[in-house]
């Protein structure tokens, strides 16, 4: 036996496909840390208006399972019961206050079959659509605040008001005959 003579190897750099390995996994976080947010809910849904993607948050305050909702294909329309004339490009900055009566609607004559909540539902919900490089639509974006203890609490002081006026025109009647 001999020696080798020869050693061949080879080098491939790996930097930049690690670095955009780092950067993908960057957005990645920052992505998940900005749709989980607890705050709010938040959907999103195609350049057609179906729903792609649904946080915690969204499905809590719909009552619904994420994966049924994304298997019903369900379009942003039927889910925040929208006029059909606003479109994926014409409903950014769309703002709205809703109350649902879901309590009025049985389960299974719902639009969206995945909703589960009952009762009445008052929401805030803000559009956003989002635009590519060469302004073609890309998707949308719903963000939604369940806004239904502030409207009870709201509800609630206006029969205390209501009920204070009436107390204080009884006690008025009541000095003036004396």
């Amino acid at each position: 036996g001999g020696m080798p003579l020869v050693i061949i190897g080879t080098e491939k750099d790996i930097t930049s496909q690690k670095k955009n390995l780092q950067e993908t996994e960057a957005r990645q976080l920052r992505y998940n840390c900005i749709f989980e947010t607890p705050m709010m809910g938040i959907v999103m849904f195609d350049e057609n208006g179906y729903l792609t993607n649904i946080n915690r948050k969204a499905c809590e305050m719909f009552g619904c399972n994420h994966d049924e909702i994304e298997a019903e294909h369900v379009t942003f329309h039927d889910l925040l019961d929208i006029s059909e004339d606003i479109t994926v490009r014409n409903a950014d900055g769309y703002c709205m206050t809703q109350i649902l009566d879901l309590d009025a609607i049985p389960v299974d004559q719902r639009k969206v079959r995945a909703v589960k909540r009952n009762g009445k539902l008052h929401n805030y919900i803000q559009l956003a659509t989002v635009l590519g490089d060469h302004n073609e639509v890309l998707g949308l974006f719903a963000f939604c605040r369940d806004v239904t203890v502030m409207a009870e609490k709201s509800n609630q002081l206006k029969t205390v008001e209501e009920e204070v006026i009436k107390q204080k025109a009884e006690l008025a009647r009541y000095v003036t005959s004396i």
